[in-house]
């Protein structure tokens, strides 16, 4: 398991405040500034992210090699494995009001704002996409969302957090993602290993492709 611990305690060097609470307060209004953000998903892609000068949204527990500035959860069960393995998070957290909760009940510290209204059948970066796109973004870098193009939905997370059951969620992620894609005042960039597929009509939606060979893999 401490190889897992240590997969997630990686803060980014792309804009940062200090995680202060009044530092907190700063981070919130740098939102606004940030016109190009990453959000990460855990899905087997999430390997081909690489670093770069944009704010980066990680979501639930993340690997290695993913430098963020702010995780997106949605469900208590990352927070269980935090409480767990006596892990805190060291940047903002955006999650709903359960999750906060859940958070505190465990007694985790750490910054949690309940921006989240509880959705069904959707993703932590499904909210992130939905809340970043109202804080003057005008480009949304998705990495690590298999979904997006395939039917994978396994994660990288399933090895600490074990699924006992997954539904086939794409039927409701999907039409999710198309809603999303309609603010028409947000380009949508999907980021994915050569040979995937777009199936989306949108015209602010793009892939760009990577070489499986330039994957950041792990290595513990």
């Amino acid at each position: 398991m401490g190889r897992f611990k240590r997969m997630v305690d990686h803060i980014g060097s792309v804009p940062t405040v200090p995680w202060t609470q009044s530092g907190v307060s700063r981070h919130v209004s740098m939102e606004t500034l940030m016109s190009d953000i990453d959000i990460v998903g855990n899905g087997p892609s999430c390997d081909l992210w690489q670093a770069s000068y944009r704010y980066t949204v990680a979501c639930n527990i993340p690997p290695k090699h993913v430098r963020y500035n702010c995780l997106s959860i949605i469900d208590n069960q990352p927070v269980l494995w935090m409480k767990n393995n006596s892990w805190a998070p060291r940047v903002p957290v955006y999650c709903t009001q359960l999750v906060k909760d859940t958070a505190r009940s465990k007694n985790i510290s750490g910054d949690w704002f309940p921006v989240y209204e509880k959705q069904t059948r959707t993703n932590s970066g499904q909210h992130a996409a939905e809340y970043f796109a109202t804080k003057n973004t005008n480009c949304i870098h998705l990495w690590g969302m298999d979904s997006l193009w395939s039917e994978d939905l396994t994660s990288v997370q399933d090895k600490i957090i074990i699924r006992h059951r997954r539904p086939p969620l794409n039927r409701w992620w999907r039409p999710k993602w198309n809603e999303i894609f309609s603010n028409t005042e947000i380009e949508y960039v999907i980021h994915a290993p050569k040979g995937a597929q777009n199936p989306y009509e949108q015209e602010n939606v793009r892939f760009e492709y990577h070489d499986a060979k330039n994957m950041a893999m792990d290595k513990h």
